[in-house]
């Protein structure tokens, strides 16, 4: 009995002592900046998450910067692996039209093969596609999982 008393304990200062959750966030880069569409531009909010987690709802802040309506047509995560097509869920209808100068939060729900630890080991980039005066674009940004002292 004393020893299970005690193994229980040390199960739970580990649990204590470790993190089983993962913070997922835009990278900030040159590379980033440099593949950023001039008509709209995107960011996404950090999250934290259980590592084990196969799902990711990230927030999007999605800003007009074209000088007329952007219609945001669909919104996809690329992996390695696999490119995740994102689920707006029952409140939003493709496409979401963002007036001129006017910014949208959007989200999304991507539904993943793997858990969160391993799909955003390596970086993914997230896409958001959309029409705007009869052109198709594509915004892109950088996501990565880790610390979040990393986000900084």
């Amino acid at each position: 009995m004393r020893g299970l008393r005690a193994g229980l304990v040390a199960v739970a200062a580990m649990i204590i002592g470790c993190d089983p959750g993962i913070s997922i966030y835009q990278v900030k880069s040159q590379v980033d900046e440099s593949r950023q569409d001039s008509k709209l531009l995107i960011s996404i909010k950090p999250t934290r998450q259980l590592i084990g987690e196969t799902w990711y709802t990230p927030e999007i802040i999605a800003t007009n910067k074209a000088g007329s309506s952007i219609a945001v047509t669909k919104i996809e995560l690329s992996t390695r692996a696999k490119v995740y097509a994102g689920n707006p869920g029952r409140d939003v209808v493709y496409p979401v039209t963002i007036l001129p100068g006017k910014l949208e939060t959007l989200r999304v729900l991507f539904r993943l093969d793997d858990n969160v630890r391993i799909t955003f080991r390596l970086p993914v980039e997230l896409w958001v596609h959309y029409h705007s005066d009869g052109n198709q674009g594509i915004a892109r940004v950088t996501v990565v999982g880790g610390s979040l002292k990393d986000a900084s």
